[in-house]
């Protein structure tokens, strides 16, 4: 009977040891840290089906803080999506952040509109499409149609209060009341209003660098072909899971504090626009608390042609 209980007793002890190895807090620094592990190309027959460019990499945490989620909380400052920006008259700008709301109230308007409620003086405007037509804003960008979309301005609804509608100039629709939000009365406007991108909305950073002799290197800006980038955001990684897959990430944990990201970055373009020159990745990950990794430059990617 003994002889029998001696490797239970055993296996018991290897499982509490496991167990505790996994709940000890390694003491990592509370600032994320990356490795790379591989990055592969991944053809498609189909022309109509998007190709894949897989990313492969180790990360490791102090704080457990990588992470976030489709929640109000997560989407406003400081990871608001778009930063929209006021005008006093002269040759200045100052940035505002927009409170992203739900929308709870009647009314053909998105699920999530942006509520713009920024303290601004008698003399401020709204930086519009229409600004640098001043004097003095000619340092704005054009509006910079390519036929796709525009890369520096947004045609959108938002929510102004009423008492500061003269933000706005003689060009937005008015397109009726929303709401009081916190006492103050709130109309719906449509405008086309000047903005940047957040980096903070992210918590993956990368950039494709190009080259065509693989000794100078140049950064090919998605943004301003297709308004868009290849930016991620990883969902939260704490929880019980050890494996988590949404979207085009596939993350394996190895504890609470580190583990492996999988990035399958999807794209019809990767060919036409790269296939004769070397292409690599530049990135770095954020935390909750906005500290960024260190950043790592990929080996050029492998075509296979």
């Amino acid at each position: 009977m003994i002889r029998k209980l001696v490797p239970l007793l055993f296996v018991g002890l290897s499982f509490l040891l496991s167990k505790c190895s996994e709940d000890e807090n390694p003491n990592y620094p509370i600032e994320p840290y990356i490795e790379f592990r591989s990055i592969q190309f991944i053809e498609t027959p189909d022309i109509i089906d998007p190709d894949t460019i897989k990313l492969i990499f180790y990360f490791r945490d102090g704080d457990d803080d990588i992470g976030l989620s489709g929640s109000l909380e997560h989407n406003n400052f400081p990871y608001n999506r778009y930063d929209y920006y006021l005008e006093n008259g002269l040759d200045a700008i100052k940035k505002i952040q927009p409170n992203l709301i739900e929308n709870t109230f009647q009314g053909p308007y998105p699920n999530r509109i942006e509520a713009l409620n920024p303290e601004a003086s008698l003399s401020d405007k709204f930086v519009t499409n229409n600004t640098r037509k001043k004097t003095n804003y000619n340092f704005l960008p054009d509006i910079g149609s390519n036929g796709y979309c525009w890369a520096n301005y947004r045609k959108e609804k938002f929510l102004i209060p009423e008492d500061l509608l003269y933000l706005l100039d003689e060009n937005y629709d008015d397109l009726g009341p929303f709401g009081t939000i916190n006492n103050k009365t709130y109309r719906v406007i449509e405008d086309t209003l000047y903005h940047t991108s957040n980096e903070n909305h992210f918590n993956l950073i990368l950039e494709f660098e190009q080259s065509e002799n693989n000794t100078t290197w140049t950064v090919f800006d998605w943004n301003e072909l297709f308004c868009e980038n290849f930016y991620g955001r990883i969902l939260p990684i704490q929880g019980g899971k050890a494996n988590i897959k949404s979207g085009p990430f596939v993350i394996k944990k190895r504890n609470r504090w580190e583990g492996t990201i999988e990035y399958n970055i999807y794209s019809t373009g990767f060919n036409p626009l790269f296939g004769n020159k070397s292409l690599r990745l530049k990135f770095k990950i954020k935390d909750r608390q906005l500290h960024d990794s260190n950043t790592i430059t990929t080996p050029i990617i492998d075509w296979g042609n």
